[in-house]
């Protein structure tokens, strides 16, 4: 991904949190940094929950990949009463991945028997690679 379209992929990500109700973010175990936001547009029973990410290849170079996860959750009573908390359980579950759009389905143990599928907006153009950690060094 250049320099170019990464900067346009930051800006809409800038731009769907400042108009999100819930945002939030994460990182997936390959250091992805990763932001969730409520993307409901409308009174629509299906909810949408965007993931737009950013990583660095082998190479070292930035790129970028989002998805979506939507559903019925609506008729979920819990996610009328605490959404925040539905979501902090999806992001549970991404947390623990290296790509977080690799699951095909999401669901929050708050709303038995509801599911929100993947759709893949914008994918890896190669894979990601774990960050290190800084090493502290003693002088």
């Amino acid at each position: 991904m250049t320099i170019a379209r990464l900067l346009v992929f930051c800006s809409l990500l800038a731009l769907t949190q400042a108009v999100s109700p819930l945002s939030g973010s994460f990182s997936t175990k390959d250091g992805s940094q990763c932001t969730w936001f409520d993307q409901r547009s409308g009174t629509g029973s299906n909810i949408h929950f965007g993931v737009p990410c950013v990583c660095k290849n082998a190479a070292g170079e930035s790129q970028g990949y989002m998805c979506r996860y939507t559903g019925a959750l609506a008729a979920c009573q819990k996610h009328v009463d605490d959404r925040r908390a539905v979501y902090n359980d999806f992001v549970n579950q991404l947390e623990e991945l290296s790509n977080a759009c690799a699951l095909d389905t999401i669901s929050s143990a708050l709303c038995p028997g509801f599911e929100m599928k993947r759709e893949t907006l914008q994918d890896v153009s190669s894979p990601c690679v774990a960050v290190p950690a800084p090493v502290h060094k003693e002088l």
